[in-house]
């Protein structure tokens, strides 16, 4: 089966943080298996829809609207591991 990093971006998510909740957005790269890229999309962002991690630090009382998108899907002939880890931040206000 084929492999992907699918690098995905996140827009206004109300993130808790040290100085109260901050709209952010993000990026993150997850690797995955699938048939085509479509797939791959589809699975990496269902990864982070329901990452543990990323859900315990999202403030569910703000009603904003968070968006994902995906950024790139590229085949990859290999990698290491597959766990998906990892967001890198940045301020929605930037």
């Amino acid at each position: 089966m084929p492999k992907f990093a699918v690098i995905l971006e996140g827009r206004n998510f109300p993130i808790v943080t040290d100085q109260g909740v901050q709209l952010l957005g993000f990026y993150a790269t997850r690797k995955v298996k699938a048939e085509n890229e479509q797939e791959a999309a589809l699975t990496a962002m269902e990864m982070v829809r329901s990452d543990p991690e990323l859900l315990s630090v999202v403030d569910r009382d703000k009603t904003t609207q968070p968006k994902l998108f995906v950024k790139s899907t590229e085949t990859i002939g290999w990698f290491e591991d597959m766990k998906a880890s990892g967001y890198t931040f940045f301020p929605m206000n930037s």
